[in-house]
């Protein structure tokens, strides 16, 4: 603990109730001491002796006190933030069931956006527990085409669909910002506020699903975007963090790869995180 959070605890001490009368009966005893430092009147040895005896004895037992309430509002202290803690976690468990159902959601579609599907094996696009967080730029060349689940609509791009997902997760986080202050769990708080962040920063989408019904040529511009994402000798990705792309049509796909690789690393944080909090 530094210096600065010593002072801090110091104020709210003396603010509260306990404070107040602990320092009331500070002063008092220091009064009492230094008036028993000089004698009043003609007193004898013995008298004297006996008043001070009697004034250091009151002083003792006023300093006693100050000590008893000051243990008594810490555990009274510690009881309370250890309630308003456990309150939080209620709220923060209660919001996350929801919450891993949206994940799972996402997880399916990130797996599947992330997967070419030339590559997938059986159903592992169905993996809701596993992030596929290995992928590179050239595995995104499958994004416009169709989802592979049958809840979606025929011919629905696996990227639509998505976004779709995405949107809501995002949506949701903002909720429980919204609904929660995380005193107690701040490391919560900074990764849902960071997924929010990253999620509106790197949002592309109107971009991205611009191309979908577009032609050129007699060639759909969504395999065109396929063939230049797959050609990895552009080094899209490297050109753009190094500020060689400008005003050039694959920027926002750059910029997509960007948002899945930071939202993946920050949901993979949060299935962590979330296993700290514990009703105690």
């Amino acid at each position: 603990m530094n210096l600065k959070e010593c002072f801090k605890k110091l104020r709210i001490w003396r603010k509260s109730a306990a404070g107040k009368v602990s320092l009331c009966l500070i002063v008092a005893s220091l009064v009492l001491i230094i008036w028993g430092k000089f004698p009043q009147g003609v007193l004898s040895e013995k008298e004297l002796a006996n008043r001070n005896s009697i004034i250091f004895g009151v002083a003792t037992n006023l300093i006693g006190i100050v000590i008893t309430i000051s243990f008594v509002q810490y555990f009274l202290d510690q009881q309370r933030n250890k309630d308003m803690q456990n309150e939080e976690a209620k709220k923060i468990l209660r919001q996350d069931r929801i919450m891993q159902i949206l994940i799972e959601r996402y997880i399916a579609y990130y797996n599947q956006l992330t997967t070419p599907h030339d590559t997938i094996i059986g159903n592992s696009y169905f993996d809701s527990e596993q992030l596929n967080l290995s992928f590179d730029f050239p595995d995104l060349r499958g994004l416009y085409q169709c989802s592979l689940f049958l809840r979606d609509r025929p011919y629905t791009p696996v990227i639509v669909s998505f976004y779709e997902v995405e949107l809501t997760l995002r949506d949701y986080c903002i909720t429980i910002l919204r609904d929660i202050d995380f005193r107690f769990f701040p490391e919560i708080r900074e990764i849902l506020l960071e997924f929010v962040r990253k999620s509106i920063s790197l949002d592309v989408r109107n971009a991205v699903l611009a191309y979908i019904p577009r032609s050129i040529e007699n060639q759909e511009v969504s395999e065109m975007i396929a063939k230049y994402i797959v050609d990895d000798t552009n080094n899209w990705v490297g050109r753009y963090h190094s500020g060689e792309l400008n005003s050039n049509i694959m920027i926002p796909f750059v910029m997509l790869y960007d948002m899945l690789k930071s939202e993946g690393e920050l949901i993979s944080k949060y299935r962590e995180e979330i296993k700290t909090v514990n009703i105690v």
